[in-house]
């Protein structure tokens, strides 16, 4: 409330100035305005106070009391502010008035109360409340939190306050939990995980036959890993972007004992579905069986043959295997016999099936061995690279091919400037080297892929820098989508290449199971596609949230069960239209074209700092600003500008002279891996549609200097695989 006193002066009226009279008379109107919503208050809960009442008694004097004129366009600003604020504040009024020190931000609008009192029942916002729980993972202690502090609010005194009503959590588990092979086994059901996928994907992408791919593999549920669990999780490999979703999960403190009894209701689900279809919509869509991805733990556990340190482990060639010293067996050669399915289903190879069991996978119209594919995830990024690594770092196999102190110190620098330029779209980056062993497999992917070629280059030695080479020219190749049958029987020339020479150059323990099966990847993808399409990496992801599930030490199952139930995560991420596009941070500093500068062009434009394109960002910042275009050029984005009748262009600083980073096994550029440099100074205005792929641009260092100064002249730019429009 405005103390009277800061209306008193004793000077005459007519002797004040225009603009001290106007200020005065605002300044009088709020404090009318203040008193007007306190008289709104009902007299009988409320006691007047002693200032109150004097100062009401000098609120409803006259004018002229006062001595001051109130002129006509202040009295109307006034009289707005009175209806809109009385208009406002019918709701709420009396709730915070005695508190002079709220805003008006700090109190909830009763205007939204009343819409939401209108227009929304408390189930659908109960309903809308559990969304935002459920999405965010909140635990029902937290839950609890938020609901009982929207119950102190009387505009939500009637909102039930226990988490387990909101989110609707079942008594029971709803999916049945059995004892079997030495634990226990929660199914949920495999019609119920399609219906779910096909329930997040947009009609026009639903295929009349649904291509499934599954997989298993182990993982723990405690930091001990005294607590493992088995997944089985199914994907639709024909409808792009699909989430994997859970049908049974198995925990235990090991393994299951018997893959038959772990399989048995996977296995009766997809007999049935495969033989009758699953009905969705208005239609009966037909399912096929595409393949089964599991490491090799998972895979000879799943196909009941020996593990991968036998004499005879793999399971789509007969390769013997070679003892070089205890508990180390190697697999040399690139040239073996391949199983046929007839022979694997009637387990002729006794020194390869553990004969105990049949594999469960035999019961179902499924190729055994063709369609078990390998993952490149576990077998490569994991495996390989992690070999790698430690043969040059660590010094694992050879001597001769660990870097030395200064050079791993070097390593480790180039990673941090790496990092500074490294795009949204890997997750993870990879810095210090020395703790390569805790690397995640999409830190040693981008080393692979992307930043090995550039940071490898000059400290390692020649021969493994091509050595290293032939691995990443090859999987850049079986990764791309867009990959021809020729360059596949390139790649397996290199992968050939790469197992021939891996003694030579880090001695003959690294060929170990893991470089055996790089012979099989280029045939996998030849059946099923680029590697990506059929690796474990969304099944790994999605494995993460089965732990975040479990809150409490015990109870792992139903709590599963519930948080399902609870609808705890979507099926699958929302599809993203590739052709929508959405502007980012609004911005006037340009630079523009010089027909913008003119004022000579007609088509009005606003500038944007990013553009998003299906979930494609791109950016004027360094990490996401570096593109390709058709005309096989390869630029910097200085600035987005979206015209209203010629659609969105990219302002790119394109460069003059794109070379070859190297030249075996191949031209770099065959590859997309090139060095950019000479930017041309002046600015190119290209269309969005002419934009083919984002790319990685990062530091080039001269292989003859080892040091940690790049040229900053110079560039290493390589194409990101997910990233092509």
């Amino acid at each position: 409330m405005l103390a009277v006193r800061h209306l008193r002066t004793r000077k005459p009226a007519e002797s004040l100035s225009s603009e001290y009279r106007i200020r005065r008379n605002r300044m009088l109107e709020r404090a009318r305005n203040e008193y007007l919503k306190m008289s709104l208050v009902d007299e009988s809960s409320r006691v007047p106070s002693v200032n109150s009442i004097v100062e009401g008694d000098v609120f409803s004097a006259p004018d002229d009391v006062v001595g001051l004129p109130i002129d006509d366009d202040s009295a109307q600003h006034a009289n707005d502010d009175s209806s809109n604020e009385n208009a406002q504040n019918t709701c709420c009024v009396g709730d915070h008035d005695d508190d002079p020190g709220r805003r008006d931000s700090d109190s909830m609008s009763c205007s939204t109360t009343a819409s939401f009192q209108r227009n929304e029942s408390l189930p659908d916002f109960e309903d809308r409340l559990a969304a935002v729980f459920t999405e965010q993972n909140m635990t029902h202690r937290q839950i609890k939190a938020v609901l009982l502090a929207l119950k102190s609010h009387s505009c939500f005194s009637e909102i039930h306050i226990d988490p387990r009503t909101i989110l609707k959590t079942p008594v029971h588990s709803l999916s049945p939990i059995s004892s079997l092979a030495g634990g226990e086994y929660l199914h949920l059901g495999t019609e119920v995980a399609i219906k779910k996928i096909l329930q997040s994907a947009p009609t026009f992408m639903i295929p009349d036959v649904l291509k499934l791919d599954f997989s298993t593999d182990e993982a723990s549920l405690d930091k001990a890993s005294s607590i493992l669990m088995w997944p089985i999780q199914i994907r639709i490999a024909n409808i792009p972007a699909s989430s994997p979703e859970m049908v049974g999960i198995f925990r235990a403190s090991k393994k299951p004992t018997s893959v038959t009894e772990f399989f048995h209701s996977f296995v009766t689900d997809m007999r049935s579905l495969l033989q009758n279809g699953v009905q969705f919509g208005d239609k009966n869509r037909c399912i096929e069986l595409r393949c089964f991805t599991a490491d090799a733990l998972a895979r000879a556990f799943v196909l009941c043959h020996r593990s991968h340190n036998s004499r005879f482990p793999c399971s789509r060639c007969c390769v013997q295997g070679e003892s070089v010293r205890s508990g180390v067996m190697v697999y040399r050669g690139t040239k073996h016999p391949l199983r046929t399915e007839d022979d694997y289903r009637s387990r002729i190879d006794r020194d390869h099936h553990n004969m105990v069991e049949q594999t469960p996978l035999a019961d179902l119209p499924f190729d055994i061995v063709s369609n078990t594919v390998f993952d490149y995830m576990h077998l490569v990024c994991l495996g390989i690279m992690e070999k790698i690594l430690q043969g040059i770092i660590d010094g694992r196999f050879v001597k001769s091919v660990k870097l030395s102190a200064n050079h791993i110190k070097l390593v480790t620098d180039r990673l941090e400037q790496v990092s500074k330029f490294c795009p949204r779209d890997f997750a993870r980056k990879p810095v210090n080297i020395d703790k390569h062993g805790k690397f995640k497999a999409t830190e040693h992917r981008q080393i692979l892929l992307y930043s090995g070629v550039s940071v490898f280059n000059g400290l390692v030695n020649s021969a493994v820098y091509k050595h290293f080479l032939l691995l990443h020219v090859a999987i850049r190749i079986l990764t791309d989508p867009n990959h021809t049958p020729q360059a596949i029987d390139f790649a397996q020339e290199c992968i050939e290449t790469f197992v021939d020479l891996a003694s030579d150059v880090y001695g003959v323990e690294f060929v170990s199971y893991n470089t055996h099966t790089l012979l099989h990847l280029p045939d996998d993808v030849r059946s099923f596609g680029h590697l990506d399409s059929f690796s474990a990496f969304p099944y790994e992801n999605n494995m993460t949230f089965c732990r975040k599930l479990c809150r409490k030490p015990n109870q792992h199952l139903q709590q599963i069960s519930n948080r399902i139930h609870e609808s705890c995560r979507t099926a699958s991420k929302p599809y993203v239209d590739p052709n929508h596009l959405k502007f980012v941070k609004n911005h006037v500093n340009g630079p523009t074209p010089s027909s913008v500068i003119d004022n000579n062009n007609d088509d009005n434009c606003r500038q944007y700092k990013k553009v998003i394109t299906g979930d494609i960002h791109l950016s004027i910042s360094q990490q996401d600003s570096t593109v390709m275009l058709k005309n096989g050029s390869i630029g910097v984005v200085k600035n987005i500008i979206d015209y209203e009748k010629k659609g969105c262009h990219l302002l790119v600083r394109v460069f003059s002279k794109v070379e070859d980073l190297f030249k075996l096994p191949c031209d770099s550029s065959l590859v997309d891996v090139f060095v950019c440099s000479l930017p041309i100074p002046e600015l190119t205005l290209v269309p969005l549609n002419q934009v083919i792929a984002k790319c990685f641009r990062m530091p080039y260092w001269s292989p003859e200097i080892p040091t940690i100064d790049s040229n900053s002249q110079f560039f290493v730019v390589v194409k990101i695989m997910s990233t092509s429009l």
